[in-house]
């Protein structure tokens, strides 16, 4: 039995929160560099459990946390984006995280599962998230899940700042 087969999927508590944003911040800038965002007002734990969303973490045997996702709970508003309205019967997924020293180990294809099983158990017909058009590597990982890209999110006029959005589903029946 391998290291990520028992791996354990849980909600966060406030005691994971501060691992759960050297997570998201090691993993992002190991992979992207610095970011910018500033933006992003849920970009820590505390500010997404208020929102409130659902924080999910994967933890070894060990109790060492590896890796994170968040996502809209059943009900509540979209998690993605203000400008962009998630239907409702989607749960809308964001910042994916797995420790660098984890990743290749297929901790973000099972952490990837555990949203959809989640969806599934609480009523969505069906996932969505938005990643960069600059970022190759989750692109590749949805699509191997089986994601469809249904739509890019280009930056405004006024802005151009802002990154190029793709956006990708996966849904079911």
């Amino acid at each position: 039995m391998n290291a990520t087969s028992q791996l354990i999927f849980r909600e966060a508590t406030p005691e994971d929160y501060s691992r759960v944003d050297e997570l998201v911040e090691n993993a992002y800038t190991q992979a992207y560099g610095d970011l910018d965002v500033s933006w992003d007002k849920e970009r820590t734990a505390v500010a997404r459990a208020a929102y409130p969303q659902h924080i999910w973490v994967a933890q070894r045997p060990t109790g060492e946390i590896i890796a994170t996702l968040s996502g809209r709970i059943f009900g509540e508003r979209s998690v993605v984006d203000e400008d962009v309205q998630t239907p409702d019967h989607l749960m809308d997924l964001r910042l994916l995280a797995v420790d660098p020293s984890a990743q290749g180990e297929g901790v973000a294809a099972r952490m990837m599962a555990h949203a959809e099983t989640v969806a599934r158990q609480t009523g969505f017909k069906g996932l969505l998230l938005e990643t960069l058009k600059e970022w190759p590597g989750p692109q590749a990982l949805y699509r191997k899940l089986g994601w469809r890209e249904i739509a890019t999110i280009e930056p405004p006029a006024d802005n151009p700042e802002v990154p190029t959005l793709l956006v990708f589903t996966h849904e079911w029946e």
